[in-house]
This record gives structure tokens, sequence and C-alpha cells, in this order.
């Protein structure tokens, strides 16, 4: 029933109304102080009789009171009601919750605009990332909260009448407003800006001026975004274009101690590298430890090569591939000679585009699966493999995260090494990289890089390969040589094994090679519990 009146209307009619064939006579009590002048008075007499039915295909079947109640889970109460009713009016009840007017408490339609003012009085500001221009949800300051706002009301309107709970209930049902968490790693072109902007003594000129350069600095922002969704549908309706974001976490300490003694020491840096697969959301994380390998360039080709051989099945179309421009790993001729390589060598798609995002604005894929395992850096660790096993734990859906011991289960290569001999010293034209926010390598264009310096501009062409060098096959140098610990590091990881909750984790820390051949009485280094003299890291 879609209302207590159908409920009602229904049962009445199932409810049939009688007069009283016979009445016998009835003789009340005493009332409580043994009054004789009440004894002998007549009792309460019933008004009617009433006969209960069901209605079963076909035909209706006299039932008892108290089946009819229990057939239809209602109480003795609600079938009182219901049959005084009939025997007054001779209609159902009508349902009268709700309908008085006596309600000395009601908030009046002022009070309700005087808070709902009061709220669109802040202001808020879109997603530091989402720049959609559909986009509805604002986020007030992280210092703010519903009960700052509601003493902030009061302190307005002393004599009002609202309390927190109708204030609460307005922000939440009749406002699409949310509290950002505290900013962190924001646009520095941005808060500059906006600084500016709060200045009380700017002119109108160039307070237009700044705002035209926000205005622009975030629709280039938004352009990244927006490739980036068109991708992704390509994507997921296309099998032979596929799209991946990487880039590397911020590194996980080795030892993960609750000691204070690990505020005075250097760590052992533990890297994850993470690949998300933009079209299935599936992920892979390549971990290794700084003495295995660095963070460079070769690592970071290594990697992808490794990815992309174990999930890219044949030639693709198209590979998109998605990373910040970190000059060091990402943006540089090595990695441009390495995609060049996978086109037209290895030949694993018909072209690959590499997009960068516009500093400041570069939240991928890689931060949401990052702040995952972030949750979990309050845990007490040793080993790598106990961060890999948080690692692989830290997702469920739509997949666990997919664990590579990188430099075990991949190889690492001298990619620099290996390609220097098939392609020029320096682009013919010149190619100047860091305000390049795409370039393309494509089957079509032998020989040459396409680079645009904005996302929707046009394409220049650079011959980057040697003329006389027909690249058929290459052969990528392995690097077995593991990286050295400094040895002051080396020393203090030394010292902190004694805290480790294993003890035979300590042979993985005796395993590492310190970058020294001054290695005496290093095993026999103490700490004093007040020396605060080693830096950290």
């Amino acid at each position: 029933m879609n209302s207590k009146n159908d409920q009602d209307s229904y049962l009445s009619g199932l409810i049939t109304v009688m007069p009283v064939q016979r009445r016998r006579s009835r003789v009340s009590f005493a009332d409580s102080d043994g009054a004789e002048e009440n004894r002998n008075q007549p009792g309460p007499q019933n008004i009617a009789s009433f006969k209960y039915k069901i209605r079963l295909p076909g035909k209706e079947v006299d039932v008892c009171v108290k089946a009819f109640r229990s057939i239809f889970g209602v109480t003795e109460m609600q079938i009182r009601r219901i049959r005084n009713s009939l025997a007054m009016t001779g209609y159902a009840p009508k349902d009268g919750r709700g309908k008085h007017t006596n309600r000395p408490r009601k908030n009046k339609p002022s009070d309700i605009e005087e808070v709902m003012a009061h709220i669109s009085s802040f202001k808020g500001r879109q997603s530091h990332y989402t720049r959609r221009l559909d986009q509805k949800k604002v986020y007030l300051p992280s210092e703010l909260n519903v009960k700052k706002m509601y003493r902030a009301f009061r302190e307005l309107h002393p004599t009002s009448k609202v309390s927190y709970f109708v204030y609460y209930d307005i922000f939440r049902t009749r406002f699409n407003i949310s509290f950002s968490y505290p900013r962190c790693d924001t646009c520095t072109f941005c808060d500059e800006t906006q600084t500016k902007l709060n200045q009380t003594d700017l002119d109108e000129s160039k307070k237009k001026q700044l705002v035209v350069e926000r205005d622009l600095h975030q629709a280039k922002a938004k352009a990244f975004y927006d490739i980036k969704r068109n991708v992704k549908a390509k994507c997921q309706s296309n099998p032979n274009i596929t799209a991946i974001a990487f880039d590397f976490m911020q590194n996980l300490p080795l030892p993960n101690l609750t000691t204070n003694t690990v505020f005075y020491s250097r760590q052992l840096w533990h890297y994850v590298f993470g690949v998300h697969d933009i079209g299935s959301g599936d992920v892979s994380m390549y971990t290794y430890h700084e003495g295995m390998a660095k963070r460079g360039q070769n690592e970071v080709t290594s990697m992808i090569f490794n990815y992309l051989k174990e999930h890219v099945p044949g030639q693709m179309k198209e590979i998109w591939l998605f990373s910040d421009g970190c000059p060091g790993q990402n943006k540089n001729y090595v990695f441009i000679r390495f995609v060049y390589i996978l086109v037209h060598v290895l030949k694993l798609a018909s072209e690959i585009t590499h997009v960068f995002p516009i500093r400041g604005h570069s939240y991928l894929p890689c931060d949401s699966d990052f702040s995952l395992i972030s949750r979990e850096k309050k845990v007490v660790v040793d080993v790598p493999e106990e961060w890999n096993d948080i690692i692989r734990q830290a997702r469920t859906k739509p997949s666990a995260f997919n664990v590579v011991n990188a430099g075990t289960d991949s190889e690492w290569f001298l990619m620099s090494e290996s390609l220097n001999d098939f392609f020029l010293k320096a682009p013919k034209p010149k190619i100047s990289l860091k305000p390049a926010r795409m370039y393309r390598i494509s089957q079509q264009y032998p020989g040459q890089v396409l680079v645009r310096q904005t996302y929707h501009g046009y394409w220049t062409y650079h011959t980057i390969a040697k003329p006389k060098k027909n690249v058929v096959e290459i052969t990528l140098l392995p690097n077995k040589q593991k990286n050295k610990i400094n040895l002051k590091k080396f020393q203090d990881l030394m010292k902190l094994t004694k805290y480790l909750k294993n003890p035979h984790h300590k042979d993985f820390y005796l395993s590492l090679q310190p970058n020294s051949e001054e290695q005496e009485n290093i095993l026999d280094a103490e700490i004093l519990s007040d020396d605060n003299s080693s830096g950290v890291e």
C-alpha cells in the first residue's frame, strides 16, 4: 500500500458493521474509594458488532478477529480504530498524523531563509583537479565545519531559534557542499595568482590580467583531463587501443619502526613504481629498494618495457602513455628513443603518444592507487617482502595490485647505452622538451618524432634517428650492477637492526653493499640514546 490511508481503506472493506443482536446487563465495579453510588450503575455497551473476512480467488471467507490480525499483520489498536470509525461515520478513518497546527517550535520560513542565506555567504571552490563546466559541488576550506558555521550564524542572529540540527539538515539536504582536505601539492602558479588577487590594493587592470592568466592556465589543465577521459573511453570500446599511467610513489622507509631512534637515523628507501591500465583499472606495482637500482631513466624504461612485453598482446593500433614531466625519468631523449624502438623495431604499436599534464595539475590514477598504500604506513615493517604483502592487500576491487619484484622478476637494462649508436646526439631541428605537452612516434613517419607544445596545437616534425642506420634489430644491454648504499646510511641501518621484530631479518641488511672500502668496525657501531648528531636524509 502506498499510504496509511490506503491500508485502512482496504481493511475497512473487509470489515462488516452489524447491529448488536443481543445485549446482557453489565454492572460496573465500585471506584477506587469504594463509593456505593457507583456500584450498581450500568457498564459500557458495545455500539455494534463486526464481521471479518478475507478474499480468496473467487470467494470470500469469514475469519475471527485474531486470524484477521495475524493474516494482515496489524495490531489490535489499529483494528479498534477502524471499527470505531466505521461504526460512527460509516467510512474508513483518515490519518491525522502531522496534520495538526499546534507547533510552537516550528521554524518560520524567514528563519529557513536566514539559514540558507548564511550558508550561501561562504565562498567555496571547485575541485583542484576537476574543471568541468557543469561541476556543481563546491568545497569549503578544510578548517571549517558545520558546527563552526552554526556558531557564526548564532553570533550573527542571536535571537534566532534555529537549532543546530535544523541548520545541519538544511546544509545537508539543500546544498551540494563538502569540506576539502588540507591541501598539499597544489599548483604553484594557482596559489601565487590567488595570493595576488587577494591583495586589496590591486588595480582593476592588473586584476583582469591575472584572472585571464589563471583561467588560461586552468583551461590547459582541463584539456589534459579531457584527453585522458576520451582515451579511456576509446580503450574500453576498442581492444586495439591501450593506455597506461605510470609514476613513482613516495619512498617507503626500511625498516619502518616506532622507536624514536629512527628519527635520528638514515633509512633504506623502498621504491614503488605503479603502472595503471586506464581502460581496465588493473595495476602493476614494481618494487625494489635503493640497494638494487636508482630511480632514473634506465629503471623507468626497463619497467615500462617489462610491463608492455607482459600485458600488450601483439601489435596494437595505439598506445597512450600518461606521466608527469620529470626530466630525469620520463621527459627526456632516452625515453623518446625507447618509444621509437617500441614502434619501429619491436612493432608493439602502430603509434605511441606520450602526454604530460600541466605542472600542479598532474593528478593521475596512480595517485589514487598510492593513497591506498599510504594508509598502512604506520605498520611496523622489517624487510621489503613485508611492504610487498601490504601492497598486495591494499586493494581488492576491481582487482588486487599485482606486485612485481623489479630486478628479480624483471630485468634492468642500460637503455641509454643500448640506444646511443642508432640516434642523433640531438634531434633536428632541436626539440624544446620542457614546454612540450605531448609527443607521438608513428610508423608512418620513420626516423621522426612529432611534438606538440599545446594539447590541441599543430605537430612539429623532428628527426631523431641516424639516416644511414636502419634499425631492424637491437640488443638491450643488461644492467647487473647493484646500487651501493651510502656508508653512513649503512651504519645507521646496522644500528636499527637491533629493533627489528624478527632478528633473522638482520641478514637482509648485512647483504647490502656500502659505497666505501672502509668498512672496519661497522658492525660494532652503537648509537647513544641522546645522540642527535646524525642528520635525517
